[in-house]
C-alpha cells in the first residue's frame, strides 16, 4: 500500500473539528508537520516551523483531500494522527533510502 493511500485510510474516520491556530504547537512540532505534509506530497516549501500563508494553503489542500473540515489549521487530533502516520511511514522507507544512498555512493567512489 502506498504511503499516501495508507495515510488516507487512517484519516478517513477523522474529521477535524475545533481546529485552532498552529501556535498551540511548538515550533519543532510545526516543522515536523511541514515535513510530513511534504512527505505525503503536499508542498509546504522548506520546513521552518512557521505556519505562514504557504503552509495554511497546504493544510487546506490536505484537509480537502481527506474530506474534513477545511480550516487551514490543525486540531490536536489531526496533528497527532498526521505525525504518527508520518513517523511510521518514514521509518518504514528509511532503510531503503539509506541502502540506495550507500549503493550510489559506492558506485561513485569505486567505479568499475
Amino acid at each position: 500500500m502506498s504511503s499516501s493511500r495508507a495515510l488516507s485510510t487512517r484519516f478517513d474516520a477523522l474529521t477535524a473539528v475545533g481546529d485552532t491556530k498552529g501556535s498551540m504547537f511548538s515550533r519543532e512540532i510545526r516543522r515536523e508537520a511541514q515535513e510530513a505534509l511534504n512527505f505525503y506530497g503536499f508542498d509546504t516549501g522548506v520546513p521552518d516551523g512557521i505556519f505562514g500563508t504557504q503552509t495554511q494553503i497546504t493544510i487546506r489542500n490536505f484537509q480537502t483531500s481527506k474530506g474534513g473540515q477545511i480550516t487551514g489549521e490543525f486540531s490536536r487530533a489531526t496533528m497527532g494522527l498526521l505525525l504518527q502516520s508520518y513517523r511510521t511511514d518514514r521509518d518504514k522507507i528509511r532503510p531503503t533510502l539509506v541502502a540506495s544512498g550507500v549503493r550510489k555512493l559506492w558506485k561513485t567512489q569505486f567505479p568499475k
